[in-house]
């Protein structure tokens, strides 16, 4: 196979573009993983192709800064991992796909060779708007998932100036799943990347805890490119920039500064979940208010889990300009609780008149025919406590006194233990009835 040519270095760096959604995206990966993934994603753009990408293992695991000595055995274990990953990217509308990114490695005298999956080729090929372009040498001195994460997070907002998501955004881009609490979230994950980044990286981030009444849900982290390096930034080719991000996304930040952070989220839920357009979400927020608009998105949401709307964003502007939730949610409730009323009714209107008939027969019945009578009406009940070895005269009396439901629980709660007898189920009675 022959040894592979090394990879160029521009203006002393290796410069990886990848599209926004690709560095948004989430996965079950390594920091090592990570680093892997990006070189071959830079080999394939540097060859202009996806499959037969080989590179010497001493160079990935120098330029990978891979800090083994035993680095032959950490490739094998972290490539594998790479051709088993999957990953998963969402889109503006809230569109998700999952997939591998190199579904097939090789190793073989010292030689890495790497497939990538086709399907990447727009993330990383042909690349004209909504795309970032950051030193591999750079965020790969990031040594831990949530510190590399966090720098590439940060390096594609660097124009904007900060980069802003909700807490439960950042556990899933930063790789803190397992932290379901904010105060281990910010102590294991988001405090020890921000320090890394800042120490080993070419930018400088500072991070803003906002609170939504008590609680922490947004985090706000302001991006500044490090004074030593800005001379070095302004001097790159105007046709290949550190950063490109879409005019429209920078102009949509500076829009949602004029929101509340309760508003914003309002605003983008709206757009996510009832197919609005963001400019209608503004105005419904501005119009109606935040607590009116979320009313409506609960109405809305409810009613497509009954009925699976057909066109939700339709009916949810229906609602807005209508108050369903106000009007029409009143009227509903108050025909479903008639509706049960009225069932309700009727079930003890069975049971009164199958009680009363048994009660008119009676005079006419021996004790025992009486008892059969009862136990018929009510199989599941007798079943339940023949089966406990209860006689039939005992659980005949129990009917005629306890409501079914009572005598179906208890029975069933009942059920395995050993030592029961009909005294103690009695008793158990006379206590649940009080409850």
């Amino acid at each position: 196979m022959g040894t592979p040519k090394p990879l160029p270095r521009e203006k002393d760096g290796l410069w990886l573009t990848k599209d926004n959604k690709l560095i948004m995206m989430h996965g079950n990966m390594t920091v090592t993983t990570y680093k892997i993934t990006n070189y071959f994603l830079y080999k394939a753009q540097q060859e202009n192709r996806l499959d037969n990408l080989s590179v010497d293992a001493k160079t990935i695991v120098a330029d990978c800064n891979i800090k083994n000595t035993n680095y032959s055995k950490v490739l094998f274990e972290e490539c594998k991992k790479v051709a088993i990953t999957q990953i998963s990217m969402m889109d503006d509308a809230g569109n998700w796909r999952i997939r591998q990114i190199i579904p097939s490695m090789t190793y073989e005298n010292g030689i890495l060779t790497a497939y990538i999956n086709p399907q990447m080729a727009p993330y990383i090929q042909g690349l004209t708007k909504n795309f970032t372009k950051a030193d591999m040498l750079i965020a790969n001195k990031c040594d831990t998932y949530s510190a590399f994460k966090m720098y590439e997070i940060c390096n594609s907002w660097i124009r904007t100036g900060y980069a802003f998501y909700s807490i439960d955004e950042w556990r899933e881009l930063l790789g803190g799943t397992s932290y379901d609490s904010f105060s281990g979230l910010k102590q294991r994950v988001i405090t020890p990347a921000i320090d890394v980044v800042n120490r080993c990286t070419d930018i400088e981030i500072t991070p803003e805890f906002i609170k939504t009444g008590r609680k922490t849900t947004h985090m706000k982290v302001f991006i500044k490119k490090k004074p030593c390096l800005l001379a070095a930034v302004e001097t790159a080719e105007v046709n290949e920039p550190v950063v490109t991000v879409d005019e429209e996304e920078v102009s949509a930040a500076k829009n949602e500064s004029a929101f509340s952070l309760i508003e914003i989220d309002t605003i983008r839920a709206m757009v996510k979940d009832f197919r609005q357009k963001k400019k209608d979400a503004e105005a419904y927020v501005k119009n109606y208010g935040v607590e009116y608009c979320k009313e409506q998105m609960e109405y809305v949401r409810q009613e497509d889990k009954r009925q699976k709307l057909k066109r939700i964003g339709g009916y949810f502007r229906k609602a807005m300009e209508g108050d369903y939730a106000g009007s029409k949610q009143i009227d509903i409730e108050a025909a479903r609780a008639e509706e049960r009323e009225h069932r309700e009714i009727q079930e003890w209107n069975r049971e009164a008149a199958s009680m009363n008939n048994l009660i008119e027969n009676s005079g006419s019945m021996t004790e025992d025919e009486l008892v059969k009578n009862i136990l018929q009406e009510h199989p599941e009940v007798a079943s339940l406590y023949q089966a406990l070895g209860i006689t039939d005269k005992k659980i005949a009396r129990w009917i005629e006194k306890y409501s079914e439901v009572l005598l179906l629980k208890l029975g069933i709660k009942m059920q395995g233990k050993s030592g029961i007898t009909a005294e103690y189920i009695e008793a158990n009675l006379n206590i649940n009835e009080k409850k």
